[in-house]
């Protein structure tokens, strides 16, 4: 048996996210599989976010228990790609801001609704602020640097 808890907010100005879950595997769940996740999009730099993600697992064997929480920002980056590329910022804001929570407004039932919601998420988005981070990288640095963050990005796949 596979449990599934997937949690996602955006948080704008103002806002404050509270996400406290708990993923229970009593001991009649012998050999199933529980995962719980938690994610925020942070859409400006005064919104605050709180998360707790628990897993509670009683019997020894089970096929497998996670749970996991990020804390995320518009990235500059991202934003610079996409530009690169030809969209204006809006539209590239739009697009990270609709590409996070996509597939979970993919899920509800209602068709009005799910069109509703990513209309909502475009205004949303409008205001959304970027954070952009910059480092200054000079000589081998930058190789050991960039292989460095490969290897990093390589163990979370």
């Amino acid at each position: 048996a596979l449990a599934t808890q997937e949690h996602r907010s955006m948080v704008g100005s103002r806002a404050h996210a509270i996400f406290r879950g708990q993923v229970l595997i009593t001991k009649p769940a012998i050999g199933c599989d529980a995962d719980q996740q938690s994610r925020a999009l942070l859409l400006s730099d005064t919104g605050t976010v709180d998360q707790m993600p628990t897993l509670v697992v009683e019997p020894d064997d089970v096929e497998g228990a996670a749970h996991g929480s990020t804390v995320s920002d518009l990235q500059g980056e991202e934003l610079f790609y996409m530009m690169c590329r030809g969209l204006t910022e809006e539209t590239a804001k739009i697009m990270l801001t609709k590409g996070f929570i996509r597939h979970i407004i993919q899920e509800f039932p209602f068709e009005n609704m799910k069109a509703r919601l990513m209309d909502q998420i475009t205004e949303v988005a409008h205001s959304a602020s970027v954070q952009w981070r910059y480092t200054d990288i000079e000589g081998d640095e930058f190789f050991d640097n960039f292989m460095g963050r490969d290897e990093e990005m390589a163990s979370v796949f």
